[in-house]
């Protein structure tokens, strides 16, 4: 069962476009939405009952607020991405 990492701006470069590996599914999300938290909780169930074929990160927008609008470019959230091995949205 992958684990969900909480990743920062630095450490987005490295961690989601540095890893030729594999697929990352990132969860980008504010603290504050509901529906990001509703959203962790199935997800956190769903990672005990399958195993996956890809990496999980999170993301939080509300520390990185000009990170996400630039590289996401999303203002609502939850948003959901998958990046394949080069680091690309899918």
């Amino acid at each position: 069962m992958p684990n969900s990492n909480l990743i920062s701006d630095i450490q987005f470069p490295q961690m989601i476009e540095g890893d030729l590996k594999s697929f990352k599914f990132v969860k980008y999300f504010t603290p504050h939405c509901p529906y990001c938290r509703y959203l962790k909780n199935v997800f956190d169930q769903l990672k005990v009952k399958k195993e996956w074929c890809f990496k999980i990160y999170d993301f939080n927008c509300q520390w990185y607020p000009k990170f996400c609008r630039d590289h996401v470019k999303s203002t609502s959230f939850p948003y959901t991405a998958v990046h394949n091995e080069k680091g690309e949205l899918f």
